[in-house]
């Protein structure tokens, strides 16, 4: 199922509802939003989910660059010189939460640090390295845990439906994964978690 965490402790946990946010704060709109798809490595997996993920993003927003990279320190340096609204990576991490020597939360940082709203890390992990190991900050944040093949596209599909239509990522998640429900009832859904940072985004096309 797809969970939702708002909190800075380091754990995983599902919303019953969404109390925790702000109405009364105004939405604010980012456009033409410039969006980076990248897979770091040369694995021919994580190449194809990035090519495929790219294809999605196009259908939705005008400015995509799918531009993949070697290593996290070029996805950084690449991060640095471009004004991203939305990164999406596709990288396999190591257990300590690092790609190589780089710490995957350093990425997370540099993204905060130039103006990103919305990183996505689109490759399968396993949600004890994001809980360890990914900082909780001003940025809405995804983390993939189970793809579930083409059942990832098409959610990907539909929440990006949802962002350029002038819902806020959080307000389109919401609507597409209901924390009410049981994961028995989310089963269509990959497997995610979405950590709430800047809440009252709206990123259109």
């Amino acid at each position: 199922m797809v969970a939702t965490r708002n909190d800075s402790a380091p754990h995983i946990r599902d919303v019953g509802s969404m109390n925790w946010f702000k109405r009364s704060r105004r939405n604010f709109t980012i456009t033409p939003t410039k969006v980076l798809v990248s897979a770091v490595g040369a694995e021919n997996h994580l190449l194809s989910m990035a090519e495929s993920d790219g294809a999605v993003y196009t259908k939705h927003y005008s400015n995509v660059i799918i531009s993949s990279v070697n290593s996290a320190d070029s996805l950084i340096d690449k991060i640095k010189t471009e004004a991203f609204d939305i990164v999406h990576v596709v990288l396999n991490l190591n257990p300590d939460g690092t790609f190589d020597q780089t710490p995957a939360g350093q990425i997370i940082r540099v993204c905060a640090d130039t103006g990103v709203r919305l990183i996505f890390f689109a490759a399968e992990n396993s949600p004890e390295i994001y809980t360890a190991h990914f900082p909780s900050g001003k940025i809405d944040l995804v983390m993939t845990i189970d793809r579930k093949e083409e059942k990832f596209s098409a959610f990907l599909h539909s929440l990006l439906s949802k962002m350029i239509s002038g819902k806020t990522v959080a307000d389109a998640w919401v609507e597409l994964a209901p924390q009410t429900e049981r994961a028995s009832q989310q089963d269509d859904l990959p497997s995610c978690i979405f950590a709430v940072g800047q809440g009252r985004v709206v990123l259109q096309s």
